[in-house]
């Protein structure tokens, strides 16, 4: 593992976010910008993207929260995680 990489990317991460391609975005709780949540509220989302430089299968998973206005988000954590295959069982009506 490359971790001169790794310290270039997590010295600066909003710029890492900025010059990436995100490859998927999972939202936990949305604020509707227009009608805006209590005070104090918060929304939370997942931004993923693929860090190729370090090797092929490695992601950079951000935590993201926003104010009550659904605006202004921030970083609040990130992790270096790997996809994974699940197989889900749903029942359905027959």
């Amino acid at each position: 593992m490359n971790y001169a990489e790794l310290n270039k990317i997590t010295k600066d991460l909003e710029f890492f976010r900025r010059k990436s391609k995100m490859e998927q975005k999972i939202v936990v709780h949305e604020i509707d910008g227009n009608d805006g949540g209590s005070q104090g509220e918060e929304g939370i989302y997942y931004e993923i993207y693929a860090i190729p430089q370090i090797e092929d299968d490695l992601f950079i998973k951000f935590e993201m929260r926003t104010d009550s206005y659904g605006y202004n988000d921030r970083i609040v954590g990130f992790e270096f995680v790997r996809p994974t295959e699940k197989i889900v069982k749903v029942f359905e009506s027959i």
